[in-house]
């Protein structure tokens, strides 16, 4: 598969883009492998999350995807397919609910995946934040504006500006 000039930031680096219509065609070309990946597993889903799956939404260049599986007890054997489309488990950026993958070198991260256990609190998180602002224009506009704050703040600080964000989604949430 490849990848257009659209995707891709450096894991450290906070930029934000206008919305791109190439952004769900990304998750649609992408979203066959994953599901290869984790078939055998009793998975649930795969959904594009996350910004780039808003219509109209500035975000981060990368594509956020969450696959739904039952349980964690065949992750080893989930890593290692996943492996072979160019995904890397991120140790640490998971919750109990869920391991972290990211595509692509350090420097041009294109994908990131969620590998979330469903049912759970942190599935239903995930597509109830996405529902609200597909559903909100007044939301997706104050987080656009908020995503863009953030990212002239901490440029070269992930942590910091997804921590900054934290509030927003919460508020969402409810």
């Amino acid at each position: 598969m490849s990848v257009t000039h659209s995707l891709g930031l450096a894991h450290d680096q906070v930029k934000i883009s206008p919305y791109n219509a190439d952004w769900p065609v990304q998750f649609d070309l992408e979203k066959p492998a994953i599901i290869k990946c984790v078939q055998d597993f009793q998975y649930r889903d795969v959904q594009h999350i996350g910004s780039t799956s808003i219509p109209g939404l500035c975000a981060k260049p990368i594509i956020d995807i969450a696959a739904a599986i039952p349980s964690f007890d065949h992750v080893e054997t989930i890593k290692l397919n996943l492996a072979k489309l160019g995904y890397a488990h991120i140790p640490g950026r998971g919750t109990a609910f869920r391991e972290f993958f990211a595509k692509g070198p350090e420097d041009c991260r294109t994908h990131y995946l969620h590998l979330t256990l469903c049912p759970s609190d942190e599935w239903n998180r995930l597509l109830r934040f996405r529902y609200r602002l597909h559903t909100s224009d007044s939301l997706r506009d104050e987080y656009a504006a908020l995503k863009q704050q953030l990212a002239r703040e901490f440029p070269t600080d992930r942590i910091a500006y997804n921590h900054a964000k934290a509030e927003f989604i919460e508020k969402c949430l409810l």
